[in-house]
């Protein structure tokens, strides 16, 4: 064991601050690569996680109708309902993915239909 390391502070070396999933990216990888998921769930992850980083970190003012926030939100895969109001189909977007990861957590057979 590494000095200064400490059994019970496992998942801490790897969740924490500047540690190796310490970002959605990572995690989302890390669930792609042990087959948690497929790669329509992986794509709409990605999706998510770009728009999330637009809205967290950008520089200039947008909303759900800026065309790149708006053309990210129209090229989820999970369903094409209110392609007419990107805000609720984000927010159903991510209720979605949500359900689906909950199901898949209890078993890896469950999910969302039309997600792997």
């Amino acid at each position: 064991m590494a000095k200064g390391a400490d059994k019970k502070d496992g998942p801490r070396d790897l969740f924490g601050p500047m540690k190796p999933l310490s970002t959605f990216s990572a995690k989302i990888r890390l669930g792609y690569a042990m087959k948690l998921y497929g790669d329509r769930t992986f794509h709409d992850l990605d999706l998510l996680r770009e728009v999330r980083n637009a809205f967290a970190h950008g520089k200039l003012s947008i909303d759900f109708s800026t065309p790149g926030i708006k053309w990210a939100i129209d090229s989820f895969l999970c369903h094409d309902r209110q392609k007419d109001n990107p805000q609720k189909r984000f927010y159903s977007v991510t209720t979605i993915l949500l359900s689906h990861l909950m199901l898949r957590r209890k078993d890896p057979q469950q999910g969302v239909e039309g997600l792997d």
